[in-house]
């Protein structure tokens, strides 16, 4: 009877775990507050952007949402944005197959053991946040020797920056991007890196602007990729998606994503609008563009 009544609970568990395999939508992740690369909602009245600019984002998610719901969309695969969640915990769902792809994060050594990377799509820059009444000179990584320094946690900026930064320095980790931008305002770090655009955004929607700024030598230029997870159950789906991306890299489908923001957006010095832009870029990741 014993035998018998583990057979009955094995064969009871065994559609549960197929069940547990099929894929019926893939989630899609990404940063929160994190314009012009991924967002959920538009941009509100304290953006930086005027309103008619603002009226020019409707139905859009930012480009790296953009370039995955486009490619989704043309793949024929249904999808859901998930709920924003602190960084850290949209990698370690992404690790675990409960995010199945994230629109936007840098690649480096320990996430390519982690998840798998679309080719390059786009970049960002990074920069030191500090108050306007603190600022300093900053041209390389040393400069930040024995002065205390803020990241949101689970943040990279590249490998090379990833690894001085774990060597050498002193940073703060928080889970919340506001936060920040606070601790600064409250002179309990002495900068903070972020991405440029989205920092210089958050900062005026916290009415910190005549606090706040950024210094104008660049931290790091790094590409973007958009991340899959190695767990997924919707691994078939995810190659498909792949490989529309790259469809879309050499259609110019990417280049027209990133024209538009960039006619929205305040590129860093050496960039100019349009495809400009990307040829720029695509000259210093190897993006392949139109």
């Amino acid at each position: 009877m014993k035998l018998f009544g583990w057979i009955v609970i094995l064969l009871t568990a065994l559609p549960c775990a197929a069940d547990d395999q099929v894929c019926e939508t893939l989630k899609i992740s990404g940063g929160t507050h994190w314009f012009p690369f991924f967002f959920r909602e538009l941009p509100t009245e304290d953006s930086l952007l005027p309103s008619d600019q603002r009226d020019r984002l409707q139905g859009r998610n930012g480009i790296l949402g953009d370039i995955v719901l486009l490619a989704a969309k043309r793949a024929n695969i249904p999808v859901i944005i998930t709920e924003p969640k602190p960084w850290r915990r949209i990698l370690f769902d992404l690790s675990q197959g409960q995010t199945d792809v994230l629109a936007g994060a840098l690649k480096t050594e320990e996430r390519a053991e982690l998840f798998s990377f679309s080719d390059a799509v786009y970049y960002s820059e990074f920069r030191l946040f500090v108050r306007r009444d603190k600022q300093f000179t900053f041209h390389q990584l040393s400069d930040l020797k024995h002065r205390n320094g803020v990241k949101l946690g689970g943040m990279s900026f590249g490998q090379t920056v990833d690894s001085y930064i774990f060597d050498n320095l002193i940073m703060e980790e928080v889970s919340e991007t506001a936060s920040l931008f606070r601790m600064l305002e409250a002179k309990r770090a002495d900068y903070a890196i972020f991405h440029l655009n989205s920092g210089l955004e958050i900062i005026h929607q916290l009415a910190m602007d005549q606090t706040l700024v950024a210094l104008p030598n660049a931290v790091a230029k790094e590409p973007i990729f958009v991340a899959f997870s190695r767990r997924s159950r919707c691994s078939a789906q995810i190659s498909i998606l792949q490989e529309e991306i790259r469809h879309m890299l050499g259609d110019g489908s990417v280049a027209g994503i990133t024209d538009f923001y960039n006619s929205l957006i305040q590129l860093p010095p050496g960039a100019q609008l349009g495809k400009d832009a990307n040829s720029y870029y695509a000259s210093l990741f190897g993006i392949r563009v139109q």
